[in-house]
């Protein structure tokens, strides 16, 4: 796909502006900006970006609460994770991404290189296969309860002053044969919408 806007979500003005001036010189049309993770919701939820440069660390809400609002509200854009923190920490968070069934591109610690960050966009630039969103057919998420191809899932809250895990979620995940993790946007609709019990 090609990429035409991009949203970068990071707190500190001067790394919000060092990545706009990257993607600029990479010749992106639109590059959006939000100094935390409440507006960037709001800028996603009136324009979907092609692709979105998230910070881990931010006011309000920080990049994990970010990604999880964006799971549970069908809001899937490619994202980049961006953080000065420690790459073992941001990779984590990164999984976390992946397993709420965002396309996490990867992550980039700060300041930004032009380098790092092209060859990341380039895995939205080469022809791939986006998720799709719509919620699945009623008959398909049945047999899936009934095969306990529904599963558990517990995803870490990690603290980021300090890295250290300081509890869990528990997430809903369809294990789907063929097309592997799929997210709760994409079944939880369709069994509220039936009654059916969540066991």
């Amino acid at each position: 796909m090609d990429i035409h806007d991009i949203l970068v979500i990071d707190d500190s003005r001067l790394q919000r502006q060092h990545a706009m001036d990257l993607c600029r010189q990479l010749g992106i049309a639109s590059v959006r900006e939000a100094p935390d993770g409440e507006r960037g919701l709001t800028l996603m939820r009136v324009q979907m970006p092609d692709l979105l440069l998230l910070d881990l660390e931010m006011p309000k809400q920080d990049g994990v609460q970010v990604m999880q609002e964006m799971a549970r509200a069908g809001l899937s854009a490619p994202v980049i994770i961006t953080s000065g923190k420690d790459y073992l920490l941001i990779s984590t968070v990164e999984l976390m991404g992946r397993e709420l069934g965002l396309p996490v591109l990867g992550c980039l610690q700060k300041p930004l290189q032009l380098p790092a960050l092209l060859d990341l966009m380039h895995r939205v630039w080469t022809p791939a296969e986006r998720p799709d969103d719509a919620p699945l057919a009623a008959d398909e998420v049945r047999v899936a309860l009934e095969k306990g191809q529904i599963i558990p899932y517990y995803q870490p809250k990690v603290n980021l002053a300090d890295g250290r895990v300081k509890g869990a979620e528990m997430l809903a995940r369809w294990q789907h044969p063929d097309l592997g993790l799929i997210p709760p946007s994409r079944f939880i609709p369709v069994i509220e919408d039936n009654g059916w019990p969540p066991s």
